[in-house]
Order: C-alpha cells, then structure tokens, then sequence
C-alpha cells in the first residue's frame, strides 16, 4: 500500500480491483476509477429503463378511471387512497406524498364513456359494469354527494366489523 492511499477496492462491481484504486466513498459499489464509476452509472441507467413502466404492464380492473368516462352508478367503494405508492419517488415514499395527494376512491358500478360520433344514431347508451379509481371531484360531478356518503359509511362498517 503506498503511503496516503486507503486500500485498493477488491470488491469493485468492474474490475474487482485489478486498477488499484480505492473504494469510492463509503458505501460505493465501484473503485475510485472513472471508467468503473461510468460502466456502473450505465448499468443502473440500463437497468432502470429495462424495468416495466404503467404502460407495459397489462391493464388490471383496479386501475384510474380513462378520461372521456363517467360513473353513471355506484354500486359500492372497495377503498379510497390518497397516493400511487408505484408512481412515487424514495423521497416521496419516506415522507409521504405532501401537496401532491388527492382523494381516489376505488369504485364499482357502471360507467358511460363519451362517444366521439355525435351523429351516430345506433349509439349504445348501455352502461358498462366495472371498477375503476376515480378522482373525489369526479365522483361527485356524477354521483349525489349523500349516496358516496353512504358508500363510505357501508364501506367503513364492513372494515370495522372484521376487526
């Protein structure tokens, strides 16, 4: 070892210390050489945009309700949430979504979506059973304020009485 230098690194996720460098910083996973810290920094990137994003993952019948649709009844609300856990950063994990939260209630019924084509007279105006996350506002521009209430009482009863 030369006089002023810490260790060599044997550890290095690259050249597992053939450079003879030290460990970069604390906790590093990589020697003190650029090139070892560069191949890493692009085996992270790499690795991150590898992983699946909201839109390559197939669709689930819990997901946000698409724009364009509204709820025409409300059979129940399975849960509410304030967040997507999934979407949110270390930071934002760790101390809690801040200015960014907004009221989202897991509802199922049946819901119109708009149709494009006003001059279609064979429109089908059927409503389409399903559940979606809705936005609070959203829910109440369709549904009456009193039947969420009582949607959410249901709900509450239901959770508490299995306690």
């Amino acid at each position: 070892m030369v006089r002023g230098r810490s260790a060599v690194f044997m550890g290095c996720w690259k050249c597992k210390g053939s450079k003879g460098n030290p460990r970069n910083g604390k906790n590093g996973a990589t020697c003190s050489a650029s090139s070892c810290k560069d191949a890493y920094k692009m085996h992270r990137t790499l690795r991150l945009e590898a992983a699946p994003t909201e839109g390559d993952v197939a669709p689930t019948a819990a997901e946000v309700m698409p724009g364009g649709m509204w709820v025409a009844w409300l059979e129940e609300i399975l849960g509410e949430r304030c967040c997507e856990p999934s979407k949110m950063s270390k930071k934002k994990r760790k101390n809690g979504p801040g200015s960014a939260a907004r009221q989202q209630f897991l509802v199922r019924g049946t819901f119109l979506e708009e149709d494009g084509d006003d001059n279609d007279d064979e429109m089908d105006d059927t409503p389409e059973p399903n559940t979606f996350w809705v936005d609070k506002g959203t829910l109440f521009e369709t549904v009456a304020k009193e039947d969420v209430v009582t949607a959410l009482k249901e709900r509450h009863e239901a959770v508490c009485g299995d306690l």
